[in-house]
């Protein structure tokens, strides 16, 4: 997967298509002066699938997305867990026309993990760790057949020992986004994370990849 997203990177990276009219020059507002409301891009959120947008939100704009609850499973060869996060929020403030700063608070989780060896199941609740993002958009923020992006962000133990894992923990998320005609888009990211071992000290790399394909049912105003 993740030589599929290089290759069709670089394609459009070397043969990007620029849209037929250029959009309002909005370079010139910020976090204490913020993009009119006439200008401002129609919403884009990162949830609610697995797969972030390279959109930001626009300059002096706040936006705020929020799950009611969410749910996790995970199997390993020794362990099954099964999680709930409730109202996970994600505070999104617009720097500059193409820069934005996240703040993803996992508020309340419960998790349960039943050891498959033994069959004792122990379970946990509280709150949850603190994530940092900064979003840059580098094109198609407002308009065009592409639209890409880069988040680096901080994961913040503020979790209590049985909930995380006590460790800081980043990485860098490259979202990339395919307008396709008749309203359809294909949404891809790629993600390195430096994560924390789990049994013992140290750091490893991960990478994942994830693809969506979306399209609006229908609009609101």
């Amino acid at each position: 997967m993740s030589r599929v997203f290089c290759a069709l990177l670089c394609v459009l990276l070397c043969n990007r298509v620029l849209p037929a009219g250029e959009p309002a020059d909005k370079s010139g507002y910020n976090l204490f002066r913020p993009a009119p409301d006439s200008l401002l891009r129609e919403l884009t959120t990162d949830r609610p699938d697995k797969t972030e947008s390279p959109i930001t939100v626009d300059a002096g704009h706040f936006q705020l997305e929020m799950d009611f609850a969410s749910y996790t499973f995970d199997r390993t060869k020794h362990e099954t867990t099964k999680a709930w996060a409730v109202a996970p929020t994600n505070l999104k403030i617009g720097l500059l026309n193409n820069v934005d700063l996240q703040l993803i608070v996992e508020t309340y989780n419960i998790e349960r993990t039943k050891d498959r060896d033994t069959g004792q199941t122990r379970r946990a609740s509280g709150f949850g760790d603190v994530t940092l993002r900064c979003k840059t958009n580098f094109w198609g923020n407002d308009s065009g057949p592409t639209a890409f992006g880069m988040m680096p962000f901080v994961k913040l133990p503020t979790a209590a020992d049985d909930i995380g894992n006590g460790a800081v923990e980043g990485g860098v998320i490259l979202p990339l986004l395919i307008r396709l005609p008749d309203e359809w888009e294909i949404g891809t990211e790629i993600e390195a994370d430096h994560a924390r071992n789990s049994g013992r000290g140290g750091y490893h790399q991960e990478v994942v990849n994830s693809v969506t394909v979306g399209h609006d049912v229908g609009k609101f105003s």
